[in-house]
This record gives C-alpha cells, structure tokens and sequence, in this order.
C-alpha cells in the first residue's frame, strides 16, 4: 500500500488535481475520499477509480501515483477551499452565478456568498 501521512493529505489532494485536474479530483475524492483502493497501472471501466472518473483519468492518476493500493485522501476542508478558489476565478473570468452553481452544484446564493466572503477579505478586486 502506498501510505500517505495524515499531515500530508492535503499534498496528495493537490497531487491528484495536478495528475486529473480539479473537477475530477472533486468527483473523486467526494466519492472515494477516506478509502484504500486498489489503482491499477492499467485500469479496466469496471475499477472501481475509473468508474468514477473515467479510465483515462484514472490512468493518469495511476501513473502519478505509481499504481497499487493507495490511500485516498478525504481533504473535505482543503476541496471546499480550493472550490471557493475555483468558484472566484471562474467569476473573474466571467461565468455567472448560475453557470457556477451548475458546475459545482451549489445554489446561486452559496456562490455569491462565495463571492461576497472573497471580496470582503480582498476588498482591492484583485483576485490573482
């Protein structure tokens, strides 16, 4: 098994966006977060890690991580972190607040708190 230290999981949470990208890192980790499981190096539709994510996701996670059993990383606070993250960029960037609760499944009034509670802590605009 390929241990991952609880001081580091939110390390292999960013691992595995950097290895999938963020929407199905938060797929993943929703579904899978919390489990030991088995991440063949060529993974089959039926894996349980590419039925979540797709095989050739799951073949890329595999290759980052090194494939076997391996530890998924829960890392809710870090995921709502780095949604609200994505959340304030994707505005920036011009998604509206509907196009944002579609996307990560909130409601049109959970983002723009989202975007209220990032103003009011970066009152400037700058949201680079």
């Amino acid at each position: 098994m390929t241990p991952i230290p609880a001081s580091s999981m939110a390390g292999s949470a960013q691992l595995i966006v950097d290895a999938i990208g963020f929407d199905a890192a938060i797929t993943l980790l929703a579904r899978l977060g919390g489990l030991t499981v088995v991440l063949p190096l060529e993974p089959q539709a039926r894996d349980l890690v590419a039925s979540a994510i797709g095989v050739d996701r799951a073949k890329a996670l595999a290759a980052a991580l090194g494939g076997g059993q391996v530890l998924l990383p829960r890392a809710t606070s870090w995921l709502l972190a780095r949604r609200d993250e994505e959340v304030v960029v994707r505005a920036a960037a011009g998604e509206t607040r509907t196009e944002l609760a579609l996307r990560f499944g909130l409601t049109e009034r959970h983002v723009y708190r989202i975007l209220a509670e990032a103003s009011a802590t970066n009152p400037s605009g700058d949201r680079a």
